[in-house]
């Protein structure tokens, strides 16, 4: 998958807001790998990160993972809302298996994943998006992931995106 990093290596040029929520989630973590989700709380956040806060669950041991919540400012760029559905129905990337695999990452190997992802738009821009996917333990298990955690940041498009376009409307 490209512009996915499975270290920390990406906290020395990720977005602000994503350094930001890996620390606090860091500061929450037991045994150094899982923070359980009832040490999460979404009121210590900053107002402007709730709307793209989303949490997705486990289903069947990692099968598959369902929308739990979907923050309305990742509603607005999907133009759906998924919540409730299973990632393979409702996925958000080029096919479900790219996002499965992600969230098998997460799942499996009990850590953040950070993803850097350039999306085509209508308006010929290439938006771009920085995603940490953080693995969260249940009140069942604390050793095993039950949710994960994603948070989007969308930025602004590419110089060369904008320049593409500016030359289309020169056409």
């Amino acid at each position: 998958m490209p512009g996915v990093v499975g270290d920390d290596r990406f906290l020395a040029r990720c977005a602000d807001d994503i350094r930001w929520l890996h620390a606090y989630w860091a500061e929450r973590c037991e045994s150094g790998v899982i923070c359980p989700r009832d040490r999460f709380d979404p009121v210590d956040l900053p107002r402007r990160m709730l709307p793209m806060v989303n949490l997705v669950e486990a289903v069947d041991e990692g099968a598959d993972y369902r929308y739990r919540l979907v923050g309305t400012g990742d509603v607005r760029e999907r133009s759906a809302d998924p919540t409730g559905k299973l990632v393979s129905e409702a996925f958000h990337g080029p096919n479900p298996e790219n996002a499965l695999a992600t969230y098998d990452y997460v799942y499996w190997r009990k850590r953040p994943l950070f993803r850097n992802d350039r999306h085509p738009h209508e308006t010929m821009y290439h938006k771009r998006s920085e995603r940490i996917f953080l693995p969260m333990s249940g009140p069942e298990d604390p050793k095993s992931v039950r949710f994960i955690l994603v948070f989007v940041k969308i930025l602004p498009a590419t110089a060369q995106a904008r320049e593409a376009k500016r030359q289309a409307g020169e056409s």
